[in-house]
C-alpha cells in the first residue's frame, strides 16, 4: 500500500491501539509495548511510535493508520 497521503494525527502508539490491532487484553498490550521498548533500547519514560511498533511486528504502517482511524 502507498504511504499515507496526509500526516497521522499523532505519533505515539497507545495501549488501546495495540488492543485494537492485536485483539488482546490490556496486560498483553502492555507487554507488547514493553517488548518493543526493550528491543529498541528505550528508557521506561520514552514512548514507542506507531511506526516503530509496525516495523517491529511486521505490520504495514498505512494499514494500521487506517485501522486506527488516524488518516
Amino acid at each position: 500500500m502507498p504511504p499515507p497521503s496526509k500526516k497521522p494525527s499523532r505519533l505515539d502508539i497507545y495501549l488501546q491501539d495495540v488492543m485494537i490491532i492485536s485483539g488482546c487484553s490490556a496486560a498483553t498490550a502492555s507487554r507488547k509495548i514493553k517488548q518493543v521498548k526493550d528491543a529498541l533500547g528505550k528508557k521506561e519514560v520514552q514512548r514507542v511510535t506507531i511506526k516503530e511498533y509496525c516495523d517491529y511486528y511486521g505490520y504495514d504502517y498505512s494499514d494500521i493508520l487506517i485501522q486506527l482511524n488516524l488518516i
